[in-house]
């Protein structure tokens, strides 16, 4: 319980200080940058469905919060957009135990002229963990 409430916390003061920040460097990439909602899969795994919720930011950092075994979980890292893919690269920071440290690679399919994320993957970069994900911009 205090895990949780700790991992909220830090989530608030995180979407608290991307909120203050209000210039975008790259102007193309305005309606990449938010909070995005949604749910994620595991390849293999009949339970579908987990929340998986991430912000980009402008810096090209991002946070990705998500549900993992009952336990959320906290992944930071980067991203780069090459022509219409995102690639983020991201490493797990707090949930069970033995996902903390987990690398992980994300990459969606970007549509400009909407501004939607379609067609994302992740895998894990040491490891056979894979699945996709389903994410809406909200903010």
């Amino acid at each position: 319980m205090k895990k949780t409430i700790w991992g909220l916390m830090v989530m608030a003061s995180l979407l608290f200080l991307w909120s203050c920040k209000t210039s975008y460097n790259n102007i193309e990439t305005t309606s990449l940058q938010g909070l995005w909602l949604g749910t994620y899969a595991v390849d293999g795994n009949p339970i579908t469905g987990q929340y998986g919720n991430l912000i980009i930011k402008p810096d090209g950092t991002l946070i990705y919060d998500s549900d993992g075994g009952g336990t959320q979980h906290l992944t930071l890292g980067k991203w780069v957009l090459s022509g219409d893919v995102l690639t983020c690269n991201c490493t797990t920071v707090y949930g069970l135990e033995s996902n903390i440290g987990t690398e992980q690679i994300f990459t969606f399919r970007y549509n400009k002229k909407n501004g939607a994320l379609s067609e994302g993957v992740w895998k894990d970069v040491y490891g056979s963990g894979s699945g996709t994900f389903s994410l809406k911009r909200v903010r």
